[in-house]
């Protein structure tokens, strides 16, 4: 079967911060768009700017609330991300827990969330870029709320893209001549892609979603 073939007249959700939200772009260039116009999938895209996973104090637009107001539409696959804003804001990681202020608390109530709202979809997170190690104002790297993200979705038994393997995804932001390619801001911006960018790392997400969703349906891939 060919990705085409795995894809066409799908439905597929997508909720998350900046990411997706295509930041001054808007969402026409996001690569959420470019997946489902080239595969003949319908799709709605919940990406929004400055977006928490969580309800941490100073978040804003926590997607731990606005997946309630996600349309009723029975898709097929559902794709989530979020986290660079729970950085932003100091989130507290928290393993284990289900406080929605928390960043794994947020993951854990959000993947409950979907398994009720969506029970037919295959779940799929999506990390953050791989970025240097600077911490925040509590010490926390936004490397660390990746790797939480990866954590919490094995103990949930739900896959996930990891963004960060540069080996595969395009993206590097620890790479300056990367960023000046793909940022939307040039050097000094390390999470908004440019149209190009957009554009290269659909590729790559396409490849990883239907690899997934694939392996979900039980169906081999070209």
């Amino acid at each position: 079967m060919t990705v085409y073939e795995l894809f066409k007249g799908k439905t597929i959700n997508f909720i998350g911060d900046s990411l997706l939200g295509g930041h001054t772009l808007g969402l026409d260039p996001v690569w959420c768009r470019l997946l489902a116009d080239k595969n003949d999938m319908q799709h709605i895209n919940y990406g929004s700017n400055g977006s928490t996973m969580s309800d941490c104090k100073g978040g804003a637009k926590a997607i731990v609330k606005r997946y309630v107001e996600m349309a009723d539409n029975d898709p097929d696959i559902v794709v989530f991300e979020g986290g660079r804003n729970d950085y932003n804001k100091c989130a507290v990681i928290d393993d284990g827990t289900e406080d929605e202020t928390t960043y794994c608390g947020a993951l854990i109530t959000l993947v409950k969330g979907f398994r009720k709202k969506y029970p037919r979809a295959v779940l799929i997170g999506v990390t953050f870029w791989k970025v240097n190690d600077v911490p925040n104002k509590e010490g926390i790297s936004c490397n660390e709320y990746t790797r939480a993200m990866m954590r919490t979705l094995d103990e949930l038994g739900v896959a996930y893209v990891d963004a960060t393997d540069t080996s595969k995804c395009p993206i590097d932001m620890t790479d300056r001549e990367n960023r000046v390619k793909y940022c939307l801001e040039g050097p000094g911006d390390v999470c908004h892609l440019n149209v190009q960018g957009f554009k290269d790392v659909m590729v790559f997400f396409e490849a990883e979603i239907a690899k997934i969703y694939a392996n979900a349906m039980g169906v081999t891939l070209d």
